[in-house]
């Protein structure tokens, strides 16, 4: 799709940023929008470790994919941090509830 075609909006170019910490405010303030983010952080790998071993190919590929949710990670984190934390804990709670203790 392009511009001609009606579906983009047009923006200031200076504008880009807040407009995209606004679109992550909206997703993060929900409790469904949390979780999600949440599920695509623990896939990324946010809070493993990337070395392999022997497998240097491996390690690569997994420090890509930790990178890009340590990139969502740090603008979260700078969008709203209570809600980041309050992520957090309903992460936490999941997983807990999941292994049968709270």
């Amino acid at each position: 799709m392009s511009e001609e075609d009606g579906i983009f909006e047009a923006r200031e170019p200076g504008n880009q940023v807040a407009v995209e910490a606004q679109e992550l405010f909206e997703v993060m303030r929900t409790a469904a929008g949390r979780a999600v983010l949440w599920r695509l952080l623990e896939a990324g790998g946010l809070n493993n470790q990337t070395y392999v071993g022997e497998n240097p190919l491996r390690g690569a590929f997994l420090s890509g994919k930790r990178d890009v949710v340590l990139q969502l990670w740090r603008q979260m984190r700078t969008v709203d941090l209570g809600l980041v934390r309050l992520m957090e804990d309903e992460g936490i709670a999941r997983e807990l509830a999941r292994k049968g203790g709270q």
